[in-house]
């Protein structure tokens, strides 16, 4: 089985292993030759599975060894564009990156790693979770910096333009709950403590430009998915 880690990661190669086999024709262990490390716990665990016909010396059945060579090649992508989305969205997300590391202008840093995430949401949801994730943490992380569309859509609120203002607020939501998904199962409690309370305040806040809108239904499902946070 191809180890989600490389898949997602996309490594593949060949895993060259020096094996031991048991009287029985069973694999009795294994010695890593050469291979890619994210690769070599598969390999192994493929060949423990094998079993080969016993050799014989004199007619009586003894140990032996070989070398053998396990190949992973990575399935084609689900998107057929793929290759297209990652040749814009890796220069996106390293200027996003560059721009987060060396603490440029606030509004700056956003808009870079806005870019990149909204690239990075044209990808499968299938496949490139690690670039996915990397480019929700830093829009994420880069919109808080400069309160991006929050801050904005309380200046919209203030000057009446409820639908813009409400606009501005979906538009964070959804980013925070990006970051949320892709970096929950890494580390729940800093998730809890640093995403969390952001998106139910972003919440809150819309479920009242929503009642002012008249539209007391989206209202209300703002509230409840706050109140559930």
């Amino acid at each position: 089985m191809y180890p989600p880690i490389a898949k997602a990661a996309h490594v593949s190669g060949q895993v060259k292993l020096h094996i031991e086999i048991g009287k029985d024709g069973r694999v009795i262990g294994t010695k890593l030759v050469s291979g890619p490390p994210m690769l070599v716990g598969a390999a192994q665990e493929c060949v423990k599975q094998w079993l080969y016909e016993p050799v014989l010396i004199d007619g009586t059945p003894a140990s032996t060894s070989t070398t053998v060579t396990i190949r992973f090649d990575l399935p084609a992508p689900v998107n057929p564009n793929d290759e297209q989305i990652a040749s814009r969205f890796f220069p996106l997300d390293q200027a996003c990156i560059k721009a987060v590391s060396s603490n440029i202008d606030p509004d700056q840093q956003a808009d870079a790693c806005k870019q990149a995430a909204d690239v990075a949401q044209t990808f499968s949801d299938q496949e490139r979770f690690i670039e996915r994730r990397g480019a929700f943490v830093y829009a994420s992380t880069a919109m808080r910096r400069a309160k991006h569309y929050g801050v904005r859509a309380q200046a919209e609120a203030q000057l009446g333009d409820l639908a813009a203002t409400s606009d501005d607020l979906n538009k964070a939501e959804n980013f925070e709950r990006s970051a949320i998904s892709e970096m929950g199962p890494m580390n729940a409690e800093f998730i809890k403590h640093q995403y969390v309370p952001v998106l139910k305040d972003l919440l809150s806040f819309h479920a009242q430009v929503l009642s002012a809108l008249g539209k007391q239904g989206e209202s209300d499902a703002k509230a409840a998915e706050a109140a559930k946070l």
